[in-house]
């Protein structure tokens, strides 16, 4: 950085605090120095973008299990049933195909709405925006379960990763 007297307007030389020129000496106060700067903009890591993946693909995932579950054909629903009625000893198996279907409705209901919101929440950790509710929607994504609980699985890795990345996000 080259500095300019502030007297004649001559330029000085590095480490310099007397003009060659008029002689006048310099206020250091004015020079300000690599520790005086502001720190430069830290690279950011990795972690949200991965986390965001994580987050997307879990939440995919199980958008696609519990769409299969809650549009599952309630004939079929009843054909296994009556197939193990045997073994569940319940009085009339048609009711309770009936019931098992409503109750795979409702909770396909609620999973494909969470499912959505765990997405969302991918979106946003991409994004480095909104850290509560990237947690919020990341701790509901390990209700999500899916196959072999690895949307639960993968939304766990996200809040780590997310809460280590906390300062990245605005």
């Amino acid at each position: 950085m080259t500095r300019k007297c502030s007297n004649c307007g001559a330029y000085l030389i590095e480490g310099d605090f007397t003009c060659q020129v008029c002689g006048a000496k310099q206020d250091i106060s004015n020079f300000k120095t690599k520790k005086d700067q502001p720190p430069t903009k830290t690279e950011k890591n990795n972690l949200p973008m991965i986390a965001g993946i994580l987050l997307i693909i879990g939440g995919i995932i199980a958008l696609i299990t519990w769409l299969s579950l809650t549009f599952t054909d309630p004939v079929a629903i009843e054909e296994i049933v009556m197939q193990v009625s045997g073994s569940l000893s319940v009085e009339n198996p048609a009711d309770f195909a009936d019931l098992l279907y409503q109750w795979l409705v409702i909770c396909g209901a609620a999973g494909i709405a969470l499912s959505i919101l765990v997405i969302l929440g991918g979106i946003l950790a991409i994004k480095r925006i909104y850290w509560g509710f990237t947690i919020v929607c990341s701790i509901l994504g390990l209700f999500l379960i899916g196959p072999f609980l690895i949307s639960s699985i993968l939304s766990l890795i996200a809040i780590i990763m997310i809460v280590k990345a906390k300062n990245d996000f605005t």
